[in-house]
């Protein structure tokens, strides 16, 4: 069965997944609102905008809150019989703490055709969280292009600010928001060799507070605040270990590809987490710098312990390939439109 695939965005913040799909030409691009204000994906008005579009598609395939909610809206506005497949990321969101969010999430999720949780751990607490019924859910493991990280090439090191060819390079990849704590890792930081350096790669509102706890740590000269970035797998080529130290996860696809870099990769042990890096990659108390520099010196010291560590990572990210996840989503859209 062939797919012809629109994305349709609610906002337009130029992000480097979005570069890529225009400048490969796979798929149209709509974007709805143009506005330099992120909080624009929230207005009502969405609802509207999306109704010129429900119809046109045998399923919809809708990612992150609050665009579920104006989908299932905008196909209820419109009479549409239009399939709705939701992908769900997360073990946690602020929702889940508020009574009244709670009931209008049930009242949601009841009008979604197929809920789909990137883990075993997502469904189950999406599951008991919504009340959806259980032949409703099903669990699709998110994938990475493991080949296009195994296969990149590394950067050279004095194009990247702060950093110098004997330096212990580590690296996260994630958003600037209080779930990713970065945080913790600049605290580790202050605990460990001054030829460590950290970088890391995304954007967000924490950046600035990030920052400022760099210097409160006197450590800003061993921080690299590297941005948005196109180009991760050679980052995590470049890099010596990767760290990710959110507070909590659905199926981190940085976490796959951490560990598929060939490096040692080391995570909280939070829900979302520990049950994709546990027992392959290392783990630490949430927001416990101590175990975390621990666990770098231990690393650093010990080659032949480094070296296990990365391929026992290696092995387990090698359960995560896209093309797997591809199959089951392709499957699952047959059976609505078969």
């Amino acid at each position: 069965m062939g797919l012809a695939v629109d994305v349709v965005l609610l906002w337009d913040n130029d992000q480097p997944f979005k570069q890529e799909l225009e400048k490969k030409k796979v798929t149209p691009i709509i974007v709805l609102n143009t506005s330099e204000n992120y909080r624009v994906v929230y207005r009502l008005t969405n609802i509207f905008k999306l109704m010129r579009y429900v119809r046109k598609y045998d399923i919809i395939h809708v990612h992150l809150f609050p665009a579920f909610y104006w989908v299932v809206l905008a196909k209820m506005l419109s009479f549409s019989k239009t399939k709705i497949v939701f992908t769900e990321h997360n073990t946690f969101n602020n929702r889940m703490k508020n009574q009244w969010f709670r009931l209008i999430d049930r009242f949601i999720y009841r009008r979604i055709d197929v809920v789909v949780g990137i883990s075993q751990g997502v469904g189950d607490i999406i599951t008991k969280h919504s009340n959806i019924p259980a032949t409703k859910l099903r669990i699709i493991h998110n994938g990475v292009n493991l080949q296009a990280i195994q296969n990149a090439e590394p950067i050279q090191r004095s194009e990247i600010t702060f950093l110098k060819d004997d330096d212990l390079f580590i690296l996260q990849v994630a958003g600037f928001r209080k779930q990713k704590d970065q945080e913790t890792l600049i605290r580790a930081l202050s605990l460990l060799p001054a030829n460590v350096k950290v970088g890391f790669a995304g954007s967000g509102d924490r950046m600035a507070a990030c920052k400022k706890l760099a210097e409160e740590f006197n450590v800003s000269d061993r921080v690299i605040f590297l941005g948005m970035r196109s180009d991760i797998p050679a980052l995590l080529k470049t890099a010596d270990i990767v760290v990710l130290s959110s507070n909590y996860e659905g199926l981190s696809l940085s976490s796959v590809e951490g560990m598929a870099s060939g490096n040692p990769f080391i995570a909280t042990d939070a829900p979302g987490l520990r049950e994709v890096v546990g027992g392959a990659g290392l783990l630490f108390e949430a927001g416990n710098e101590k175990e975390l520099a621990s666990h770098i010196l231990h690393l650093m010291e010990d080659k032949t312990y480094r070296d296990s560590i990365a391929a026992a990572c290696e092995e387990r990210a090698a359960q995560y390939d896209i093309q797997e996840m591809v199959e089951k989503h392709v499957a699952l859209y047959k059976e609505w439109c078969p």
